[in-house]
């Protein structure tokens, strides 16, 4: 397994395997017209503009030149939280490379380079529905913080926040 920062050119893979995790994590969660709605080209489109604009890191691990997941992660977008916070926004794996390990290596990956930052904690959102996520993120160190928010381009779905400290 090898991890490396994402690349203009990984944008139509990246976006493949987002909208498979999202179709696979998130079915019987998000509703049938919005995950029906995901379109590679748009999402391969919005990766290429996160990397044009500099918008967070986006690692990608990857197994004989495939590219079996990502992670994006940065600054804590909270109101409530200072410098001292990073985030990581997503962790995506390809459904077909779930619970092999690749989830807990790109999260470490990501803690690690949040704590060269200095960052002291990590914030993450969880859809409050999503319960292989949460547990996932549970058995690697999260907790559950309490903060919610209600996501309106998810039909109000709510998700919630989980923190973990690095220092």
């Amino acid at each position: 397994m090898n991890i490396r920062k994402a690349e203009m050119k990984d944008a139509p893979q990246l976006a493949h395997l987002h909208i498979a995790s999202w179709k696979s994590a998130y079915s019987g969660i998000v509703s049938d017209s919005i995950l029906n709605n995901l379109d590679e080209t748009r999402r391969a489109a919005a990766f290429g503009k996160s990397f044009e604009i500099k918008l967070g890191e986006t690692y990608l691990i990857e197994e004989n030149e495939n590219v079996r997941g990502f992670t994006t992660f940065g600054n804590c977008r909270d109101d409530d939280r200072d410098e001292n916070t990073g985030e990581i926004w997503g962790v995506y794996i390809s459904p077909d490379h779930w619970r092999m390990g690749y989830g807990s290596k790109l999260t470490a990956f990501a803690e690690n380079i949040l704590h060269s930052m200095n960052k002291k904690e990590i914030v993450l959102w969880v859809l409050k529905d999503n319960c292989d996520a949460r547990n996932f993120y549970e058995k690697i160190g999260y907790l559950l913080e309490g903060r919610t928010k209600i996501l309106e381009r998810l039909d109000n779905l709510i998700a919630v926040r989980y923190v973990k400290q690095i220092d």
